[in-house]
């Protein structure tokens, strides 16, 4: 079996995985709700707080499905626990960016380098939702 497949996806508290007889499985948690849909070749079993995921040959497909089925639900869990968060850190002299009250940052970088961008300027535009404390690394 692939190394990460065969492990279970823990279900937290809180959280309710469920599966359509489409093969569409479902997890709702205290963050939100998302969908996704399943290879109809990869079996889902939910008990005992545990998602198992199986596959029905070894053939390279499904091997890899397997994995990757069991790798979207286990973030899927994760992000309607916990949540996604982007951390970023700036390195180098002549960067700006700024920071603002709505949950969105919008940071422009500047960024004058001969050897890599010659004598023009590169700019580049990053938007990424903030958390609710920033602070130091």
């Amino acid at each position: 079996m692939s190394r990460i497949g065969k492990q279970p996806v823990v279900v937290p508290s809180g959280v309710t995985v469920t599966v359509n007889k489409d093969n569409q499985l479902i997890v709702k948690g205290p963050k939100g709700e998302l969908k996704q849909e399943v290879d109809r070749d990869i079996t889902i079993e939910v008990k005992d707080g545990q998602v198992i995921f199986n596959r029905p040959t070894d053939q390279i497909r499904h091997r890899a499905l397997h994995g990757l089925y069991r790798s979207l639900v286990d973030n899927m869990v994760r992000g309607v626990t916990e949540g996604f968060k982007k951390n970023l850190e700036l390195v180098g002299v002549g960067f700006k960016a700024s920071t603002g009250t709505p949950s969105h940052v919008a940071a422009c970088f500047r960024s004058r380098n001969a050897r890599t961008c010659g004598n023009s300027d590169r700019r580049v535009l990053a938007t990424a939702q903030v958390a609710s404390a920033c602070g130091p690394p």
